[in-house]
């Protein structure tokens, strides 16, 4: 017998998802994030004090690309407007009157190479 959702993902402490200038934000179940997103899941299980707190800033990132990702975990598929565009690789700004700038930033844009695909 399957276990019941109360036992399994459904179960899993929540982590919130703070994104963007407007601080959108995002509640995902820790357990799918960990299944579907590696490198989420290493801060989420990691001593890092988003990992205790459950709560991580992703403040140059898009809320379109963080509610695609959570369209993916908890239905398999997900979708994008046409007129998303890439975040800005290297426009990590800080401000040092901002104390919340203290807070390590997580940054999954900047994980892995893009590879263009080639034309057929």
């Amino acid at each position: 017998m399957a276990a019941s959702l109360s036992e399994g993902i459904f179960a899993s402490r929540p982590c919130v998802f703070v994104v963007g200038e407007d601080k959108r934000e995002f509640l995902l179940h820790s357990d799918l994030v960990k299944r579907e997103g590696e490198a989420l899941g290493e801060i989420i299980d990691t001593s890092f004090a988003e990992g205790r707190n459950g709560y991580l800033v992703l403040r140059d990132d898009n809320a379109e690309t963080i509610s695609a990702f959570a369209q993916l975990i908890y239905t398999g598929d997900y979708q994008l407007s046409f007129d998303m565009s890439a975040p800005e690789i290297g426009n990590e700004s800080h401000d040092e009157d901002n104390p919340e700038d203290d807070v390590p930033q997580f940054r999954p844009h900047n994980l892995a190479p893009i590879h263009p695909t080639q034309p057929i």
